[in-house]
């Protein structure tokens, strides 16, 4: 680092890019020799490692302007000058220091990328990433052609609309269509882009960015040792396999509890709970397991994660406040805004296919309900915006429960369990209904006999897959009005539980445990997988030893 302060400024650093004055505006051009106009000082990344913030001042002029500086550099920013103007650079540093850089403004300068996004060798790029190249003075809109600025896929361009925007400043290639995953593409800018008077950028950039690893028709579940369990030691892992059961990864490898997996809507990133803070947390890591990232972050316990159709937010459920209640959270960790506020538990959220509305299930209720994790005040249905506001009740039934809401895909209706047919509260049965999603047309779906809970609508919106509640676990499929309940698994003679639908609809995986005929008896869980007809029965995972559970099944690419 240069000295620090005394009279002596040390000479700008190469990557600080001054250009010659401009006209009053981007659309004024280039200026007669000597003239004032528009000054633009950047710094590329690296320029100043460690640094916050840099103020450019025009002793001349008396102007100053000040830039953070992100990742050792500074985009563009302008202040009048003319050519022979000394610009005094301070840098200032985290700890309190600063240092002086002095630079001329010159009569002529050639244009120069100062950064571009995704940057060179980039790996882990989202596929929803546009290219942004962000130059060093305003270009001239005639030169922004996709000849000249190109993102490539093996040899061919990528079909995207090119603009330039901030008065010139900055060209943005956006891709008609997601990038490929795990994909290697190319960026190049050429020389032919040319500055508003007419200079030719001072050197082409080429660079290589790399996409994330996405899952696609895979499964991804949470698995744990018998042994470790009934010794006290609670260690699931995260894994995910293909949808035949092959080609097994171990994604989470820490002696905490990790688990309710949920896979983004691209499939390049998986959120799950985890205890290895001591407390429940939310982390993210991409497909592979890489990129491990605490999101939450908080000493409450968080949980039960649920991506939003765009993955662009999440869901969970947290006791920050002193009682569950839901938040919503940016997919960086960025934007956390507590969306309900009720002295009652709120969890369960789903939502709305195209990410306006949430559904979620709040224990508000007058008695005491029988629910899968213990005995709780009964629960009603409520619906609101996606930033909290106008919650509805739905059902309103203070002695009745209704659990586990969830949107038909086109969003016209609303599945959810409830024991309003089965008993007097509190117990333990329950049945599955569908209603309009204002809580209109409410009607039963599952056989009166057998009960069910935990309903998933299937892709096309067509059907819906559930738990059986009495007689022991089965899983069913019923046609959305109710018509033609199916036991998929009445020929196994066990228990079988918390089915999900494949992405194109055709097949269900689901728990099972304990002896059956076509296999070797087990006691532990396993992942199963059936054809929707009822055919093809296979177990996926197979694993003496382990139970197997919790699955999520990956989208289609």
């Amino acid at each position: 680092m240069p000295s620090e302060g005394g009279p002596e400024l040390e000479v700008a650093p190469a990557g600080v890019a001054v250009s010659e004055p401009i006209g009053g505006s981007p659309a004024g051009g280039a200026l007669a020799a000597g003239a004032q106009g528009m000054v633009y000082v950047s710094a590329n990344p690296g320029t100043f490692p460690d640094a916050l913030s840099a103020t450019v001042a025009n002793s001349a002029t008396g102007e100053s302007v000040t830039a953070a500086i992100v990742d050792g550099g500074f985009d563009p920013v302008a202040l009048a000058g003319s050519p022979g103007d000394e610009l005094e650079i301070t840098v200032r540093f985290a700890d309190g220091t600063s240092v002086r850089y002095v630079d001329t403004v010159p009569k002529r300068k050639r244009p120069r990328v100062v950064r571009t996004r995704p940057s060179k060798d980039a790996v882990d790029v989202t596929l929803n990433s546009t290219a942004v190249v962000v130059f060093s003075e305003p270009i001239d809109e005639g030169t922004i052609t996709f000849d000249n600025i190109r993102l490539q896929l093996d040899g061919a361009p990528v079909d995207a609309t090119l603009i330039l925007e901030d008065g010139g400043l900055q060209a943005e290639l956006v891709p008609e269509l997601p990038l490929e995953p795990g994909t290697t593409y190319i960026l190049e800018v050429t020389t032919e882009i040319r500055d508003l008077a007419g200079d030719s950028l001072e050197e082409p950039v080429t660079l290589s960015f790399r996409t994330l690893t996405a899952l696609s028709n895979q499964i991804v579940f949470v698995s744990h040792s018998q042994d470790d369990w009934e010794n006290g030691i609670y260690n699931n892992e995260i894994h995910v396999m293909n949808a035949d059961g092959s080609g097994v990864v171990k994604l989470t490898d820490h002696l905490a509890d990790d688990r309710s997996p949920a896979v983004s809507p691209d499939g390049t990133r998986i959120l799950f709970q985890t205890d290895r803070d001591g407390n429940g947390e939310i982390y993210a890591m991409n497909a592979d397991g890489s990129g491990l990232v605490n999101l939450t972050n908080h000493p409450a316990d968080d949980g039960g994660p649920v991506w939003s159709p765009d993955g662009s937010r999440f869901l969970f459920w947290s006791d920050r406040a002193g009682n569950s209640e839901i938040y919503g959270m940016n997919a960086d960790g960025s934007g956390l805004a507590r969306l309900t506020h009720h002295l009652a538990n709120d969890r369960g959220p789903t939502w709305y296919p195209d990410g306006t509305k949430i559904a979620f299930e709040s224990h508000r209720g007058a008695v005491a309900c029988a629910i899968w994790i213990g005995v709780e005040a009964c629960a009603d249905i409520i619906v609101m915006n996606a930033d909290g506001s106008n919650p509805v009740n739905l059902t309103n039934t203070p002695t009745v429960s209704e659990e586990r809401p969830t949107w038909s895909p086109d969003g016209m209706k609303i599945a959810f369990d409830s024991d309003r047919d089965a008993c007097d509260p509190p117990c333990d049965f329950s049945d599955i209904f569908v209603m309009n999603a204002d809580g209109s047309n409410m009607f039963k779906v599952s056989d009166p006999q057998w009960g069910g809970y935990g309903p998933r609508w299937s892709p096309d919106g067509t059907r819906i897959t559930f738990t059986a509640a009495a007689g022991g676990a089965a899983v069913w499929v019923v046609n959305a009005d109710g018509s033609n309940p199916v036991n998929l698994t009445a020929d196994a003679l066990i228990p079988a539980q918390w089915p999900i639908w494949s992405p194109d609809g055709s097949r269900i995986a689901f728990n099972m445990v304990g002896p059956i005929s076509e296999f070797e008896a087990a006691d532990n869980f396993e992942v199963f997988m059936i054809n929707v007809d009822g055919s093809s029965l296979v177990n996926l995972t197979n694993r003496r030893g382990f139970e197997d559970y919790a699955m999520s099944w990956s989208p289609q690419r």
